[in-house]
């Protein structure tokens, strides 16, 4: 255990987190269709980092909730790792990435920023 801030960037991410649900979201063909597609419904929005960020993380949390109430498990200690660890994903950094490799208009935007969220 570290003493004082301690470094939790992983990868490039701003965490393990973050990182390993980003991995999973682009590693599987079906996946990565589903959230290009998500990109470009984004796009249409006023504040399409937000709304993406949001649809992320309400497709990650419904996924895990129904995940853990199939296997009986919905409290417990299996639970709170499971929603903890979500808790300390970057939901912002994950669709700004998503929105700047896929929204053609809008590759290589800088609009998120480190400690946005």
């Amino acid at each position: 255990m570290c003493k004082g801030k301690c470094d939790t960037r992983f990868n490039g991410w701003t965490n393990y987190e973050t990182w390993v649900v980003n991995l999973w979201m682009d590693n599987q063909v079906g996946q990565q269709d589903y959230w290009i597609n998500e990109v470009h419904l984004a796009m249409k929005q006023s504040d399409p980092v937000s709304h993406l960020a949001s649809r992320i993380k309400d497709e990650h949390e419904e996924a895990a909730h129904d995940a853990l109430s199939r296997a009986h498990f919905d409290t417990g200690p299996l639970a709170d790792l499971l929603n903890g660890a979500l808790s300390e994903v970057n939901w912002r950094e994950i669709a700004q990435m998503w929105i700047d490799d896929h929204a053609p208009d809008r590759v290589g935007s800088d609009t998120w920023r480190a400690g946005d969220e």
